[in-house]
């Protein structure tokens, strides 16, 4: 399982531009991430482009369903 830290650290590098996703939104979504030992999660919302939030954690727009 992924160290407390590394989460941390890679919520400091969230892409911000076109991103409807908040920062401890994301937080806790790596957590659980990194909790049950996943490779990657995904967010589905209204957002523009599909871009990596973290490094486990990706953006999907619903358009793209």
């Amino acid at each position: 399982m992924r160290s407390l830290t590394a989460v941390t650290r890679s919520i400091l590098t969230i892409h911000e531009s076109n991103s409807h996703v908040q920062a401890f939104f994301v937080y806790g979504i790596a957590l659980h991430i990194a909790e049950h030992q996943c490779r990657y999660g995904l967010v589905i919302n209204n957002g523009d482009e599909i871009i990596k939030l973290s490094q486990s954690v990706i953006q999907l727009p619903a358009m793209y369903l």
